[in-house]
């Protein structure tokens, strides 16, 4: 992907890079959060209109809806962590210290396959563009979750 190739030095900085890295993550975490609700909905009206009784319909939405408990609170874990990175990335700027983006990256994006993992209790395509994002990032950011 892009970040893959910016971090290999096509006369980008690592700052931007890294900047660039953010950016499609924070993109993916905003697109799947509307891409989960519009799929619910979808997924909503089709059990709606397919089920002769609430249990039925209950039953067709019942992964949508343990998935749908627990996107909003993963999702914003996944915000927290991107601000916490981009606030690291910043100080990096300022004192050419790279440990401490270094070390908010992985968590970030920790935090987007907790996202991924949850959208796909519900739909398997959102959460595959959340996979691709995160791995092409992890390529560039490396590491662990301290």
């Amino acid at each position: 992907m892009l970040v893959v190739l910016l971090a290999g030095g096509c006369g980008v900085s690592a700052t931007d890079a890294a900047k660039t890295a953010l950016f499609s993550a924070a993109r993916v975490a905003k697109e799947s959060d509307r891409g989960f609700a519009d799929a619910f909905e979808l997924a909503s009206a089709r059990a709606r209109d397919t089920s002769s009784t609430q249990e039925e319909r209950d039953a067709k939405m019942a992964g949508w809806e343990r998935a749908a408990d627990q996107v909003e609170g993963r999702l914003q874990q996944a915000y927290s962590a991107l601000t916490d990175a981009a606030v690291a990335l910043d100080g990096w700027e300022s004192t050419r210290n790279a440990e401490s983006w270094h070390a908010a990256f992985p968590c970030a994006l920790e935090a987007l396959e907790a996202v991924a993992r949850t959208i796909g209790l519900a739909d398997e395509t959102i959460a595959e563009r959340i996979r691709a994002v995160v791995n092409s990032v992890r390529a560039f950011a490396g590491g662990s979750c301290q």
